[in-house]
């Protein structure tokens, strides 16, 4: 994740979810066509009423805010209405070079983020309001490396046509009360699993309840279980048919780095909670649930990817500004929109993995010396790095068929 700044006279670090600088007072929203968190003021009332639209008449008309250079936005519904994010809506297309992605108004004055959700918590019972929050900033994190990394979390899917990918949406439901943590089951309500199917990402409330993820983690004996972690996970399962719709090469790659995916899922299930994970687990696969089946050690291996170079990319960002760490943190390569190049050479990868081995031991001693947990228990022999190379340039490949599709049409 990148730090931002505001622009008043102190320059202050702004952080992802801030929606106000600390120094100045003045709103903070992120820009999802710039990829910036930005300060505004308030558009003058006459000029605020005169541009006031993109489905924001009557009550619910929002404020209209202007950034530094004039460009004008209105807040996400769902911080006018529940406070709960902080993404901005360009009231007009961006008109310049500099942004990075040209979003559509939306009818109900949702963000980008929040447009994607199909189902969201039942939000008259008080306890569902914090923890479907949770959600959501666990979401637009994911969902901000992925735009970085110029991945489609929107499309113009078609139901007729198979070469088009499934539109991404997400949806978050509960089949116990919140109340008790979730051990006490709702009446009525059919079983909530955590998965992907067609483009859906189902989250089970639960998951953003502390207690009740950490029971799971320990029953399941589980290194790392976060709601960042789902959401990473979830959307490798998304990305692997985006791949196999877009990338005639991908499935074939993708089988002789991972296996063969057309294996029984229910089988390897099966065999799975019945038997266990291989002996030797460690040496071939980043966790116990990759070794189930091909699909979940892809998705296993596309989360551990998004862990570090979203985690890298905070350490370059901290690096600009800080005499602490070195030029080595500042120069990686990477990819894309993250981090501060633009892209990456061939060579990135190993540059970005022999970072990654001592950030991850730095990050591990920190936290023992303050008696925590290892935020990241996991050794990336060479098969595991293999598998994650594969991932990078995967994603590296999916952009150059994207520019050649785009150039063709």
């Amino acid at each position: 994740m990148k730090l931002f700044r505001c622009s008043c006279e102190t320059s202050p670090i702004l952080y992802f979810e801030n929606v106000q600088c600390g120094s100045c007072g003045r709103l903070t929203g992120f820009c999802p066509d710039y990829l910036e968190l930005r300060p505004f003021t308030p558009v003058e009332s006459e000029e605020n009423a005169e541009s006031q639209g993109a489905g924001q008449a009557g009550s619910n008309a929002s404020p209209v805010w202007q950034d530094d250079e004039g460009r004008k936005y209105i807040q996400c519904a769902n911080w006018t209405q529940h406070q709960v994010c902080n993404w901005m809506l360009p009231l007009s297309p961006a008109d310049n070079d500099q942004a990075v992605y040209h979003f559509s108004t939306d009818p109900d004055g949702l963000c980008p983020a929040c447009r994607l959700n199909e189902i969201i918590p039942d939000l008259s019972v008080a306890a569902n309001v914090p923890l479907w929050h949770a959600l959501e900033k666990a979401k637009r994190r994911c969902l901000f490396t992925l735009l970085e990394l110029r991945l489609p979390v929107a499309s113009n899917h078609d139901p007729e046509d198979e070469s088009t990918p499934p539109p991404l949406s997400f949806r978050f439901m509960s089949d116990k009360d919140a109340t008790t943590h979730f051990q006490r089951p709702l009446k009525g309500e059919e079983p909530v699993l955590t998965g992907h199917a067609d483009g859906v990402i189902t989250i089970n409330l639960a998951e953003a309840d502390d207690i009740a993820r950490v029971q799971t983690r320990v029953a399941m004996q589980e290194r790392y279980r976060t709601l960042l972690g789902h959401f990473r996970h979830e959307c490798g399962h998304y990305y692997w048919d985006v791949f196999k719709v877009v990338d005639n090469e991908f499935v074939d790659a993708f089988r002789a780095v991972f296996g063969d995916e057309t294996a029984s899922y229910q089988e390897a299930l099966d065999r799975h909670y019945e038997q266990g994970p291989p002996s030797d687990w460690q040496n071939d696969f980043v966790s116990t649930y990759a070794t189930m089946h091909p699909w979940e050690d892809w998705a296993e291996t596309w989360a551990h990817y998004l862990h570090i170079i979203d985690t890298l990319e905070t350490q370059q960002s901290f690096s600009r500004t800080s005499e602490v760490l070195s030029d080595s943190v500042r120069q990686v390569g990477l990819p894309f929109a993250v981090g501060s190049r633009d892209n990456t050479a061939a060579s990135d990868f190993d540059a970005i993995m022999d970072l990654w081995i001592d950030a991850s031991i730095v990050l591990n001693s920190l936290n023992r010396s303050m008696g925590l947990p290892d935020p990241y228990p996991f050794v990336l022999h060479k098969p595991i790095q293999d598998k994650l190379r594969f991932v990078h340039d995967t994603i590296k490949r999916f952009d150059r068929v994207s520019a050649q599709s785009a150039a063709g049409s």
